[in-house]
């Protein structure tokens, strides 16, 4: 699956903002665990809230209906980029057959 966001440009009191009207991306229960053990991974959480950790002790939230600056909506894309990569790896060597002999 990929991750969608949906984006509206808007002018507030003179300066450019990108309002999140929508976005979608997996939730815990769909990712494998895994994907939690590294940096950066996101993930859509019960309230509808996409929430993205960059490091131990960093994490965002973005909201629907929120402003974003651009430098903060490229920061959000960029980070998606490699959490989405890191979960293709994940997935990738997941696949395939597996056989046990006893």
């Amino acid at each position: 699956m990929s991750i969608k966001l949906e984006l509206r440009k808007k002018m507030i009191k003179g300066k450019k903002y990108y309002t999140l009207t929508g976005f979608t991306l997996l939730g815990v229960d769909d990712l494998p665990s895994e994907y939690f053990d590294d940096v950066p991974y996101a993930y859509k959480t019960q309230g509808g809230i996409l929430e993205l950790r960059v490091s131990a002790k960093t994490s965002y939230r973005y909201l629907p209906g929120c402003h974003y600056t651009k430098p903060e909506i490229d920061s959000l894309v960029g980070c998606l980029k490699l959490a989405g990569d890191r979960l293709h790896m994940i997935n990738k060597n997941w696949n395939g057959e597996h056989e046990i002999v006893i």
